[in-house]
């Protein structure tokens, strides 16, 4: 019972974290307030990403389990498919602060989604920081971690100056397109894979 707490403390906290860096983030009077808020809500996601994950994959038998990460990475290509190009919509409409409040407002949801959430939630298998750095001496770890980075590398980079690349090339008007397609191409690789597991 203090595992599962444990773990869904740390959920809570990753979540709280997230949520006060956007709060900090609305309402930052200059620009060192604001990438400090930034930071913090980057710690938050930062600590509930990797957790949120393994709590699926072991909420379920192992057969699932790809299912199970699958539907995690869905819901975070879905974001970027429906929540990105609805964020921007909000911000031309109302201005970019009502963007955040509004992400303030799912991350209280989700709290609230996993304060309230009935089942166990296993905790992880603790491992030793030897052990952790002996795995990095094995090429099938190394190996995993290179196409990890460089693929994390390729999208975020692409997600990053997409709207640069298209403004410079006089597609500007096309960014939501874009975004939209980019998005839908990783909801449906993670869906694609969900259904394959």
């Amino acid at each position: 019972m203090i595992k599962e707490l444990t773990v869904r403390t740390a959920l809570l906290c990753g979540l709280g974290l997230f949520s006060v860096g956007n709060i900090a983030t609305t309402i930052a009077p200059s620009l060192w307030v604001l990438l400090t808020a930034r930071l913090i809500a980057g710690v938050g996601a930062g600590v509930f990403s990797p957790l949120a994950s393994s709590s699926a994959a072991n909420l379920v038998d192992a057969s699932r389990r790809g299912r199970a990460l699958s539907m995690v990475l869905a819901g975070l290509s879905m974001g970027t498919a429906l929540g990105v190009p609805l964020g921007l919509l909000i911000a031309d409409r109302f201005g970019w602060r009502w963007t955040i409040g509004f992400i303030v407002v799912l991350g209280l949801i989700s709290a609230i989604g996993v304060s309230i959430h009935c089942a166990r939630f296993p905790t992880p298998r603790s491992i030793a920081w030897h052990e952790r750095v002996m795995a990095l001496r094995t090429p099938f770890t190394l190996s995993t971690l290179a196409v990890t980075l460089w693929t994390g590398i390729a999208s975020l980079g692409l997600y990053t100056y997409m709207a640069k690349v298209t403004m410079a090339n006089g597609l500007s008007l096309s960014l939501n397109t874009l975004i939209w397609m980019w998005g839908l191409g990783g909801m449906t690789g993670a869906l694609l894979n969900w259904t394959a597991s």
